[in-house]
C-alpha cells in the first residue's frame, strides 16, 4: 500500500516509480524496532556504510495516544510527508519564504527523480514509521526536486 501511494505521487511529480529494495526494507524496519523499544533515537547513522549509504530517512511518530501501527495506517505518515509539498517553492527548487529544509525534506525525499530501482524500504513498529529513499541525496536547491 506505502509503495503504490508513494509510487502515484512521483508520478505526479514526473519521477520514475521505485520498487521495494530488501536490504533497506530490513535495515528501516530495524531502525523502526529500536525507535520502538527505545534502543535507538533519532535517525539512523548516515556514514559510509551500506545499505544507508545513499539514503534519507523519513520517520514518523504516532501520537502517544495507545494506538499502534499497522500496514494499513502507515497513509497518515505517507500524508505527513507528501503534505510537505505545500511549502516547496517549485521555481527556486527551494523551501518557501520563510521555511526551512526540514519543512520540506520528506517531501523531496519521496518525489526525488534520482531515486531509480530498487531502493526504497519501510519499517513499522508500535508508533514509528521508518521510511528509506536511497540513491542520491536530495539537495535544495537542485532542479532534481
Amino acid at each position: 500500500m506505502a509503495l503504490k501511494y508513494v509510487n502515484l505521487f512521483r508520478g505526479n511529480h514526473d519521477a520514475d516509480k521505485v520498487v521495494l529494495g530488501t536490504d533497506q526494507a530490513k535495515e528501516a524496519q530495524k531502525w523502526a524496532e529500536g525507535l520502538s523499544d527505545g534502543s535507538k533515537t533519532g535517525s539512523s547513522p548516515t556514514g559510509g556504510s551500506e545499505p544507508r549509504k545513499k539514503c534519507w530517512e523519513n520517520i514518523y511518530k504516532l501520537a502517544d495516544n495507545g494506538d499502534t501501527f499497522d500496514l494499513e495506517s502507515t497513509d497518515m505518515a505517507l500524508k505527513e510527508w507528501t503534505d510537505q509539498e505545500n511549502d516547496y517553492d517549485f521555481s527556486t527548487n527551494k523551501p518557501k519564504a520563510g521555511k526551512k529544509k526540514a519543512d520540506t525534506d520528506k517531501f523531496t525525499s519521496i518525489v526525488w527523480k534520482a531515486s531509480k530501482g530498487k531502493n526504497v524500504g519501510f519499517g513499522i513498529q508500535g508508533k514509528y514509521v521508518v521510511g528509506w529513499f536511497c540513491d542520491e541525496p536530495n539537495t535544495s536547491g537542485s532542479s532534481d526536486y
